[in-house]
């Protein structure tokens, strides 16, 4: 009859652990103790909620009470310090009967050029340079607001955390809040003569970022959103539609 051989190792305890369990209490010959072993299955982490765009926007650029101008021809305006402190705000612009275009920009604390808000001149803001219905949208240091007109103009000045909730479909200017995946977005507009662009301003950025861009004359496109929260600004002449992530 053959003999079985010894595979037994010198020196090995006879106790050992299996995956999943933890044996202990094998040395002292009162037989192996089983205790839950650290990779048994846990609860799965449910992800935390997105955050709240309007509470980010508050935090991020900071709120301010509505501040209105008004008039009818080229002003410089000085911003209240609230404004100011702020790192953004949302512009709300009408302009009538001007025989000219109509120009925003801003300055900082020494007037030196700051950023162009708005310019009726350009194909994508309407097909008449003297009047205008819509919002512009300011990120950064800005210490006066500029403006250029012949024709009566108001403009209302929001804090970001204001503005709506990004929609599907909408028409003309607008800002919005964003709090989404991100991810691939597809555009399409009506108005063929000025393009369409949709600028992206989230995290710790301090100025726009191109999301979207149709060039004159095209009529359907796609880009890219990063992950909301964020503030989006929509720049067409027409009606426009927008596929979400």
């Amino acid at each position: 009859m053959m003999t079985r051989p010894d595979t037994r190792v010198p020196g090995l305890l006879p106790c050992t652990a299996a995956v999943v369990l933890l044996l202990t209490g094998c040395a002292d010959g009162s037989g192996p103790v089983i205790t839950e072993s650290a990779t048994s299955s846990s609860p799965e982490q449910t992800p935390p909620p997105p955050a709240d765009p309007a509470a980010w926007a508050d935090e991020r650029f900071g709120a301010f009470e509505e501040v209105v101008f008004e008039g009818t021809s080229s002003e410089r305006l000085e911003l209240p310090d609230q404004v100011r402190d702020a790192g953004a705000m949302v512009l709300d612009v009408v302009y009538e009967d001007g025989g000219e275009e109509l120009m925003l920009f801003t300055l900082d604390a020494d007037e030196r050029f700051s950023e162009v808000l708005l310019d009726t001149f350009l194909p994508i803001t309407g097909d008449d340079e003297g009047s205008f219905s819509g919002q512009a949208l300011s990120v950064g240091e800005a210490a006066l607001l500029a403006v250029e007109a012949d024709g009566a103009w108001s403009v209302t000045l929001r804090p970001a955390s204001s503005a709506p909730e990004l929609p599907g479909a909408g028409s003309g200017h607008g800002v919005f809040l964003y709090s989404g995946p991100g991810g691939d977005v597809g555009v399409r507009g009506t108005g063929a003569e000025g393009g369409l662009a949709v600028q992206e301003v989230g995290g710790q950025a301090t100025v726009p970022s191109r999301a979207a861009f149709l060039q004159f004359e095209e009529l359907e496109g796609g880009g890219s959103l990063a992950p909301g929260p964020s503030l989006v600004h929509v720049t067409h002449n027409g009606d426009w539609s927008l596929v979400l992530p």
